[in-house]
């Protein structure tokens, strides 16, 4: 996908990127990190960074007016992990169900673009399967294309 995005930094060590939120509410800091948990599988956390407790907070609702533009930003920046890390899978989840179903929605509106680039799995019923839409699923598995 080559959607608009917004800059991001990369800190290698912690396999963290980081860009700015700009709108209606004010510039704010977005991070994603990535976690290893499996053998080549790494959870992907994303939120605002809080200054004051010094972690992502996955927690809060920004409604900054640019969500097109956070979601193609953390699609790039999951290329940019994947071309770093070519046999990695990234494991997907929203903290809360709206976020997750939010997740999946992003997904479907942009399945074809994702498709050329990643293969896109979902979790229900116990098992994992090929992604497919108007499918609810618990949790995502993105993969680099062969």
């Amino acid at each position: 996908m080559n959607q608009t995005h917004y800059s991001f930094q990369y800190a290698r060590e912690e396999k963290l990127y980081e860009f700015h939120s700009q709108g209606k509410r004010g510039v704010i800091k977005k991070v994603v990190q990535f976690k290893l948990i499996h053998s080549n599988v790494f959870n992907l956390g994303f939120g605002d960074f809080s200054d004051e407790l010094g972690l992502i907070d996955d927690t809060v609702v920004t409604d900054n007016g640019d969500m097109e533009m956070i979601f193609a930003t953390v699609i790039a920046i999951i290329q940019q992990f994947l071309l770093s890390f070519p046999d990695a899978g990234i494991f997907l989840t929203g903290s809360t169900n709206s976020r997750t179903r939010l997740s999946q929605i992003i997904i479907n509106m942009n399945l074809e673009d994702l498709q050329e680039d990643f293969e896109i799995y979902g979790f229900r019923n116990e098992r994992w399967e090929r992604f497919r839409k108007n499918i609810r699923y618990e949790s995502f598995l993105v993969s680099k294309l062969l």
